[in-house]
């Protein structure tokens, strides 16, 4: 059977943690701070039901391990799989694979975004400067398709920024994230969908 080393503590959550410090914190505290985390005065009957539920767990896991021909234990305790055989993949797949590939078109996600906002002008026009006034900004859209492949990309501004391009300037990218992308201009009260598979796009209000 499997069971915890008993000269070591692991709490189960965060919330048996803090209640355990918050048992050692000065009187003075300990009323709010119970309050705020939802924690029961005597942290006792909290500890104790986690105990069990740990308990449970472990002899559950134990349980299916016993059971599994493909799992086995070793004396020191640790958990070795059988390794497993992989399948081939059917030609039909492959075929399959390659036909679709051959489909896709080779652009850059920016190119895609700028696309999308030639057919959908709304959807730059969402992006309001954190003002309130209509920005003065030439080539906007640019900025922002470029701010979106950057930060959808994880990748930074560096591989996006080109200088002497005044709307991919990194101080360019840099000032209209900050002043034009934020909660209520990543989710306009607008909904783009796609009408049918000829590529109209129509904008309802939501």
């Amino acid at each position: 059977m499997l069971r915890p080393d008993r000269n070591s503590t692991h709490a189960p959550c965060s919330r048996t943690a803090a209640s355990a410090l918050i048992r050692a914190a000065g009187p003075a505290i300990r009323p709010d701070a119970l309050t705020a985390l939802s924690l029961p005065t005597d942290p006792d009957a909290l500890l104790t039901e986690h105990s069990r539920s740990l308990d449970a767990a472990l002899r559950e896991v134990g349980g299916r391990l016993a059971a599994n021909p493909d799992v086995r234990v070793d004396e020191a305790g640790k958990i070795h799989l059988t390794g497993v055989k992989a399948i081939e993949e059917p030609p039909s797949l492959v075929d399959l694979r390659a036909r679709t590939t051959a489909m896709l078109p080779r652009v850059e996600l920016p190119e895609v975004i700028l696309e999308v906002m030639s057919w959908v002008p709304e959807l730059a026009e969402a992006f309001t400067a954190v003002s309130g006034g209509r920005s003065r900004l030439k080539d906007l859209p640019t900025s922002i398709a470029a701010c979106l492949a950057a930060h959808s990309m994880n990748v930074g501004y560096r591989p996006i920024a080109k200088k002497g391009v005044e709307a991919l300037e990194r101080s360019r990218l840099s000032h209209v994230f900050q002043n034009h992308f934020r909660p209520e201009t990543l989710f306009p009260q607008v909904e783009i969908g796609v009408s049918d598979y000829t590529g109209n796009w129509s904008m309802t209000p939501s």
